[in-house]
């Protein structure tokens, strides 16, 4: 198995599931995002975020973007979350990547969206033999994933372009769809 520095996860997140299961999820929610992590002199604060501005969480402060790279470079593993349907979201995961891929060696990029038995098909696009239709065609993008491609065009191509390789992190649908439907025990 390769080894690489750091990876990058791409991942989903589900922004607004609250107000739509009512005020018992929504206090719910409110207590999982005030868990007392971070550093002790920030636990418990809430830090007003900024669109457009990039904030240490450790620092509780906003920061230059070339900063927050300087500090990602460090890091084995970053997680760069999004909604799925925003455009400006993935355009900042593109930017965190190629910033990244110039100071990083050996960078290596993880998708939530795509399930693991879609490997092969990656590697075949990192290595540059398929066309974008084929990567869409092959993993089943639409079916599978069912958000515009357009969305992480800019990802894969970058990736491809700069040899990153890039590797699908979802379970197979069949499990989620079982999770999901019957719960953990099934």
């Amino acid at each position: 198995m390769r080894r690489f520095r750091a990876a990058l996860i791409i991942a989903g997140l589900s922004i607004g599931a609250a107000a739509v299961l009512g005020a018992a999820a929504q206090d719910a929610e409110d207590a999982v995002l005030r868990l007392p992590l971070g550093p002790a002199a920030l636990r418990g604060k809430t830090l007003a975020v900024t669109p457009g501005v990039t904030f240490a969480a450790a620092k509780g402060k906003a920061v230059t973007f070339d900063r927050m790279i300087g500090s990602l470079k460090k890091s084995r593993l970053v997680y760069v979350g999004e909604t799925h349907d925003s455009l400006p979201m993935h355009d900042v995961q593109a930017a965190v990547i190629e910033a990244l891929a110039a100071v990083v060696p050996k960078l290596s990029i993880g998708l939530e969206m795509l399930p693991v038995g879609f490997q092969p098909v990656l590697d075949r696009w990192s290595r540059g033999e398929l066309s974008e239709d084929e990567l869409i065609r092959e993993t089943r993008w639409y079916l599978t994933w069912n958000f515009n491609f357009g969305y992480y065009r800019r990802i894969f191509l970058f990736a491809k372009d700069n040899g990153i390789p890039i590797y699908g992190l979802n379970s197979p649908r069949e499990n989620v769809s079982t999770v999901r439907m019957k719960g953990w025990d099934a």
